[in-house]
C-alpha cells in the first residue's frame, strides 16, 4: 500500500519538503480550458489546443489545424477561460495546503517542513496574444502566483514551517526550481 509506505516515511522524517500547488493551480487549468474549448467533432481536439499554447510560449511547435480554425481565435478563447480557471485551482490549493500540513504534522511532529515557492515558468515568457495585449501571459499568472505564495508564506509561518521564495529563481520554463 503506497499510502501506507508514504505515512511510514513521514512518521521517521527528519526533513521533509513539499513542493506542491503548481500541478492543481497551473498545468490541470491548461487541460481543463483546453477541454473547454475544443471541438473534437470537428477535429479541434485539446491536445491541439495545449500544443498550440505551448508553441506560443516557446515549447513546442505549432500543431497544423483543421481547416476554418483560426489560431488567434482559440488563443483569445483560451486565455479567457484560463485565468478564471487558475483562480479556481487558486482556491482549491488555499482549502488544501493546510490540510495537508495537518496531516503530516499527525504523523510527525518533530520534522523540520520545509514548503517551496511555486515558480511561474511563463514570467519571462512572451505574449501569447503577439504583442496585442499590454500584459505577457506570464505577467498575468503572476496574478494569481504571487498571492499563492504570499498564502503559503502564511500558513508555514502559521505551522511552524519553512517557506523558500523562489518567484525570481530563473529555471528556463521548468515548473521545477
Amino acid at each position: 500500500d503506497v499510502n501506507a509506505m508514504i505515512r511510514a516515511d513521514i512518521a521517521k522524517a527528519d526533513l521533509i519538503t513539499l513542493n506542491i500547488g503548481s500541478n492543481d493551480v497551473l498545468l490541470s487549468q491548461l487541460r481543463n480550458t483546453a477541454w473547454q474549448i475544443d471541438d473534437p467533432d470537428n477535429g479541434l481536439t485539446s491536445g491541439m489546443i495545449v500544443d498550440l499554447v505551448k508553441s506560443k510560449i516557446g515549447f513546442g511547435d505549432a500543431p497544423t489545424l483543421p481547416d476554418g480554425f483560426d489560431e488567434n481565435k482559440i488563443v483569445a478563447q483560451f486565455l479567457a477561460k484560463f485565468l478564471p480557471n487558475v483562480m479556481k485551482g487558486y482556491h482549491e490549493f488555499l482549502t488544501n495546503i493546510p490540510k495537508i500540513i495537518k496531516a503530516i504534522r499527525e504523523q510527525n511532529t518533530t520534522a523540520q517542513i520545509v514548503v517551496i515557492g511555486i515558480f511561474n515558468p511563463l514570467h519571462y515568457s512572451l505574449s501569447l496574444t503577439d504583442g496585442k495585449l499590454p500584459i505577457s501571459l506570464g505577467e498575468m499568472l503572476d496574478s494569481a502566483m504571487l498571492p499563492m505564495n504570499a498564502a503559503m508564506k502564511n500558513i508555514c509561518a502559521l505551522n511552524g514551517c519553512t517557506y523558500v521564495d523562489v518567484v525570481d529563481e530563473p529555471v528556463d520554463g521548468s515548473m521545477h526550481p
